[in-house]
């Protein structure tokens, strides 16, 4: 489990921490100076300081001085972000031992250029990329194993996919995550290409219901899709209201 610091000064080696940079609880630091100096420490520390971190989850608000301050931290194995207006990931180019990324609210996060070819990577989850557009480098990411783009569940507003052809590079891929996500171009075959595919997520929409259901002999993660969809269609039925006698 990480080690929770607020605090630099409460760093003693470990290789796993959760960081709070920012937001921090009045009764913790009252004033907005010393909110300020705590943030403004992260970041020299993270800059210049070597460490034995190889797992940061930063667990508040990330400002992208802070996300670009992680450059002296080379040996980072896992980042996560949790939210914030970061608008720039280019200093993950400098972490050449990256497995794991989880970029959070990333509402303002235009581009992953810079994940290009990461050989490294394995794991990838964006969560509201709803400026990204170009998925290539997605594509791009061979050995990927887990993949969620995705958008924050309960939102009204939903991370617009064009189609699914960019996912088909992706022959080691395992789980696939779209929940909160639409799809302009329902067709889903492109899936089928992916020959470990086990776990899928999307959102229960009519406009592929048919295709889910014609395909779950020839794949288990389709499989699985459609039995949510019997259990969903179970439960509505349930919860339907009896219309009244006559």
């Amino acid at each position: 489990m990480s080690e929770i610091l607020w605090s630099p000064d409460q760093y003693s080696g470990e290789a796993s921490v959760a960081v709070t940079a920012t937001q921090l609880d009045d009764r913790i630091v009252p004033s907005a100076s010393g909110r300020r100096r705590i943030l403004s420490a992260w970041i020299e520390f993270f800059s210049t300081h070597k460490t034995a971190i190889k797992e940061l989850h930063l667990r508040s608000r990330v400002p992208q001085e802070l996300l670009d301050s992680l450059i002296g931290q080379p040996q980072l194995a896992t980042v996560h972000l949790k939210w914030g207006p970061y608008r720039d990931i280019s200093v993950l180019s400098s972490l050449p031992l990256l497995s794991k990324l989880t970029l959070g609210g990333a509402t303002a996060l235009g581009s992953l250029e810079p994940l290009r070819d990461r050989a490294s990577l394995v794991d990838l989850s964006v969560a509201q990329g709803h400026r990204i557009t170009d998925l290539s480098p997605i594509s791009s990411l061979l050995n990927l194993v887990d993949l969620r783009f995705a958008g924050y569940i309960g939102s009204d507003k939903l991370v617009r996919l064009e189609d699914l052809c960019w996912v088909e590079p992706l022959a080691t891929l395992r789980s696939l995550d779209l929940g909160g996500a639409r799809l302009v171009n329902p067709d889903l075959s492109p899936l089928l290409r992916l020959p470990r595919l086990e776990e899928l997520r999307l959102p229960l929409r009519r406009q592929y219901r048919a295709q889910v259901f014609e395909l779950a002999s020839t794949s288990p993660a389709f499989a699985e899709l459609a039995a949510e969809y019997t259990a969903y269609d179970a439960y509505v039925s349930l919860t339907r209201p009896t219309p009244p006698r006559g």
